[in-house]
């Protein structure tokens, strides 16, 4: 974990008579922390080409349909389609052709069923986008909440030494704001022309993290 102070500042806020009435000293501090990610996650996507934009979309969802049908067979990995594109292009000879491609995002907390599950679909006819991670839900809310504590923590002690320095005493907090999120750091794969079935292999992954950070902004009261 690794705190940062951003801001350190003060100024004095005078009485009408023209003395110092009190102190208002703005912090912030950002509380952060590498977490191993507890999902992974996979794209994948299919890619058709033909002659028609029929005979395209016609082998493309046969081969979705398939792919659906093994990702949904697989436990403990969930599967959904994303977008869906059919385009043509000019080749060399000046013939048009016409290509369907569909995506398939698969996510698991077990890494391993997942990646097997992926070598799988290689085997039919589907292309690795992109291999990475994602903090749960709950995994995220409970990394958020231990830094904005340690965030909080860190705040009072700088005040309390601000205060001391400044011959003070902390009073409490007039203005607390704070954010934080998890930003997960995906490993990509450039897409790799496709092997046959019985060439197929599991991909390889390392275990991926997320940089969770909370920044607290706040303005203390000193007398």
């Amino acid at each position: 974990m690794r705190l940062t102070a951003l801001v350190f500042a003060f100024w004095l806020v005078s009485a009408a008579a023209g003395a110092a009435d009190h102190v208002r000293l703005l912090l912030a501090e950002t509380a952060t922390r590498e977490v191993v990610n507890d999902l992974s996650v996979a794209q994948l996507e299919g890619r058709e080409e033909a002659a028609t934009a029929a005979e395209a979309q016609a082998g493309l969802n046969e081969v979705m349909t398939q792919a659906l049908e093994v990702a949904e067979g697989t436990a403990e990995v969930t599967a959904r389609t994303t977008g869906y594109s059919v385009y043509s292009f000019r080749r060399e000879d000046e013939r048009v052709r016409w290509v369907a491609t569909q995506g398939l995002a698969l996510e698991s907390a077990d890494a391993g069923r997942l990646l097997e599950l992926v070598g799988e679909l290689q085997g039919i006819d589907l292309a690795v986008q992109q291999l990475g991670g994602r903090l749960s839900d709950g995994l995220a809310n409970r990394v958020r909440d231990e830094l904005t504590v340690e965030a909080l923590d860190e705040l009072r002690r700088r005040a309390d030494l601000a205060a001391e320095t400044l011959g003070l005493i902390f009073h409490g907090w007039e203005e607390v704001a704070l954010d934080g999120v998890p930003s997960p750091r995906p490993m990509m794969m450039d897409a790799a022309p496709r092997a046959a079935a019985a060439e197929a292999m599991p991909p390889v992954m390392t275990e991926t993290l997320s940089t969770s950070r909370v920044t607290i902004r706040a303005t203390a009261r000193l007398n």
